[in-house]
């Protein structure tokens, strides 16, 4: 018996033998794609048992620290509780480790009283479970939440495999198991004779659909990706410094995937930016797509991404550190999953690099850097294959894209900068504004105090909405602002949103040499003159063509408009001179008139150093101290800080921590957020790589521990020795550009 192929050709109905064959074959994936899915669903189970038993534990602590009296704050009837008293049980949790039969067995603790107090209890215990902070930092993890950590780890490791793949095994599966019944009959002798010819040349067509999607599947890597999965199923665990360090290292991913298995609760009005309900349902009903995404979104990042395609023309406000960009990665995305092709995104030269990187980080958007001599190719392969072009305020004006490649998303990148409409930069983003019906601004400034330049990047968006907004709006307060422009403007602030973070965030900024320094940076390597190869971003040229000293500006100029107090360290003191002079000149005058203290170096007589910490204290407004991180690292109470700046990076894991230790201690009430300065195409690079390598060592051996000190000095002997091979690398990689 024959059947026909779509095209007409006759197709051989398999052998038994073949068709048996592959019916084991099929059976096959779809039970290993079941053992993976019971196996996440088991891993996931076991992180949320570990987090509600380290809540519990923490719940027990407070409750036995909370008198007794307490209960009278829950109970609606009067409490008799000195039987209790005299009992020796002085706390809500002591009363909770008795049941109602040992409490009636306590002398003149009647059943009234057992009932009413323990019912009190649970009420309140219920009550306080909910707000027991039970997040997992770096300090935790080592201590009570290592089970929780130990947990994630294998549900990170497992999707770590399947990343790029859920989307694609569930339409494989899909398919497959559509094909197992026919297969039945032509893999059994006694079913194939019984059945009639228009059921063979059904299951003949079966067979060859199941093999079809067999072969795409192998070739897209799927049935790769499940035998990987697999071998992390039965894999016995990593060692727990190594999970310590990739927790560490990613704890982004942890936390959000934490917060996805048990529900961490954030305010809701907090997470939808306090928008009316009505706009909030409208985001809600939105559908995002992320089979194109690499990573986790948080719960009020998948709104945030939700809102920018909903409304189409937005601006995305959300405090520094939120991941403004990565919810701009996500809608863009969802569009490319929904058939869209072409995305542009404008930005300060500053940021290219780390749009680039943080769009093959997190996605599977393809990502062209139209920016320098080679803008032009960049721009033709974006034209041709698709994916995000990145490229500046300057270059937007000469891109030559043809009319009929249609751009589905415009994202602007530090907004605020053109908020001048008369600016040139301006006037190259208004005519991509007209062109593209989705554009999503971003702007980590606030601005609820700037309603001029909030109606001046709304006419861009939605000028109807622009011409409504008055300084009465701003005048309300921030919620009350957001409320009055919603459908365009959406903030977050990170003590709202991110209460299952660590108290430290830390960001890495890369940013290119000019091309005066590229000729100084290569001079003094090829001189091996390793001090002026680490300052050079800063020191070559003049100070307005420094991309290290713009990206510094922008970071202290946005955490003064968001209230914070900023610590900027350096290793060197002729950097510190630059920059400090170079912050007085730009924030030291109205309308920030902000405090620029230090330079803090090491010929500061301590006595004069703790003044200048008890000034930058004392300083109410905006406020910057200047420090050299080996005098400014040790010894001080800094916590009035809670944004630290290192203008490059240290040669010793323990002076970043030192340093940094100065703002995260206790007395800080807000979350320190961490930026490091670094340079493309540098040695910078290679040293990264090296210090990551010294900062496990360091980790594993020194931090918590009384010997930290004494390793770290120990560590930090070989100095002469990295400096060496620092110096050497560079030379090499130097002469390969010279060969070019």
């Amino acid at each position: 018996m024959t059947s026909f192929s779509p095209t007409g050709l006759p197709r051989a109905i398999p052998s038994v033998a073949e068709a048996g064959a592959l019916l084991t074959r099929c059976r096959r994936v779809l039970s290993t794609f079941e053992d993976v899915q019971a196996a996440d669903s088991r891993f996931r189970e076991r992180v949320a048992e570990t987090y509600t038993s380290r809540r519990e534990a923490l719940l027990k602590e407070e409750l036995l620290k909370l008198p007794l009296d307490s209960l009278r704050q829950v109970s609606e009837s009067r409490l008799v509780l000195g039987g209790l008293d005299r009992a020796g049980i002085d706390s809500v949790g002591a009363l909770l480790g008795y049941t109602f039969h040992q409490l009636t067995a306590l002398d003149k603790v009647g059943p009234a009283i057992a009932e009413s107090t323990l019912a009190a209890a649970a009420r309140l215990a219920d009550a306080r479970r909910e707000h027991v902070d039970a997040r997992i930092d770096s300090e935790s993890a080592r201590g009570n939440g290592w089970p929780v950590v130990s947990a994630l780890q294998r549900c990170v490791a497992l999707g770590d495999t399947l990343t790029d793949s859920t989307r694609g095994l569930e339409l494989m599966v899909n398919e497959l198991g559509a094909g197992v019944e026919p297969l039945r009959y032509l893999g059994s002798r006694v079913r194939r004779f019984a059945s009639g010819a228009t059921r063979r040349t059904q299951a003949a067509e079966a067979a060859a659909r199941v093999e079809a999607v067999l072969r795409r599947a192998e070739a897209a890597g799927l049935l790769e990706a499940l035998d990987a999965a697999t071998t992390v199923i039965a894999a016995t665990p990593p060692p727990r410094q190594s999970v310590l360090d990739d927790f560490e290292r990613r704890a982004a991913e942890y936390q959000s995937l934490l917060g996805e298995i048990v529900g961490l609760a954030i305010d809701a009005n907090a997470a939808h930016g306090y928008l009316p309900e009505h706009e909030v349902d409208k985001v809600e009903r939105q559908k995002l797509v992320i089979d194109e995404l690499r990573t986790h979104l948080r719960v009020y990042q998948v709104f945030g991404a939700r809102f920018a395609l909903q409304f189409k023309r937005v601006i995305l406000g959300d405090e520094m550190g939120t991941g403004k960009t990565l919810q701009a990665i996500a809608a863009m995305a969802h569009l490319q999953a929904t058939g869209k092709s072409h995305f542009l995104v404008i930005c300060p030269t500053t940021v290219l690099i780390n749009w680039q990187r943080e769009i093959e980080a997190h996605s599977l958007l393809r990502s062209h850097l139209v920016h320098g001599e080679l803008r032009k190719s960049a721009e033709r392969v974006w034209i041709d294959q698709g994916g995000v072009a990145i490229t500046t305020f300057t270059t937007a004006r000469s891109l030559t894209v043809p009319r009929e490649v249609r751009v589905a998303m415009l994202v602007v990148d530090e907004a605020h900068y053109v908020k001048n409409p008369h600016a040139k930069r301006s006037q190259n983003v208004r005519e991509w504004t007209n062109r593209v019906d989705r554009v999503l601004f971003l702007t980590g400034t606030p601005m609820e105090n700037r309603v001029e330049e909030f109606r001046n990047l709304v006419e861009y968006l939605q000028p109807a909405i622009a011409q409504r907004v008055t300084g009465l709006d701003g005048a309300g307060g921030a919620r009350s602002f957001r409320r009055a422009v919603a459908p365009v403007y959406l903030r977050r602030n990170q003590e709202d949103v991110l209460p299952e973070l660590p108290d430290e965030i830390r960001t890495d900024a890369w940013e290119p040499l000019g091309n005066t320094q590229t000729a100084a940076y290569r001079r003094a390597v090829l001189d091996g003159k390793f001090a002026e190869m680490r300052q050079v971003a800063y020191t070559a040229g003049a100070p307005k063509d420094s991309n290290k000293l713009r990206r510094l500006r922008e970071i202290v100029q946005e955490s003064f408009e968001d209230g914070r107090k900023v610590l900027v360290y350096s290793y060197y003191r002729e950097v510190l001179d630059i920059v400090r002079q170079d912050l007085e000149l730009a924030f030291g005058k109205a309308p920030i008139n902000a405090r620029v203290l230090g330079p803090l170096n090491g010929s500061v007589p301590a006595g004069a150093r703790q003044r200048l910490a008890d000034e930058f204290t004392r300083t109410r407004g905006p406020a910057a101290l200047v420090a050299q991180i080996e005098a400014g690292g040790t010894g001080l109470n800094l916590q009035a800080a809670s944004v630290v700046v290192l203008c490059e990076p240290q040669l010793k894991p323990s002076a970043e921590e030192q340093a940094i230790a100065r703002a995260r201690r206790m007395g800080q009430v807000r979350r320190v957020t961490v930026h490091r300065l670094l340079t493309t195409e540098s040695v910078d690079e290679r040293l990264v790589e090296i210090l990551r390598e010294k900062q496990n060592e360091f980790d594993l051996y020194a931090r918590h521990s009384d010997t930290a000190d004494r390793y770290a000095a120990a560590k930090d002997t070989s100095e002469a020795q990295l400096r060496a091979l620092l110096i050497s690398d560079e030379r090499h990689r130097v002469r390969q550009w010279a060969d070019k």
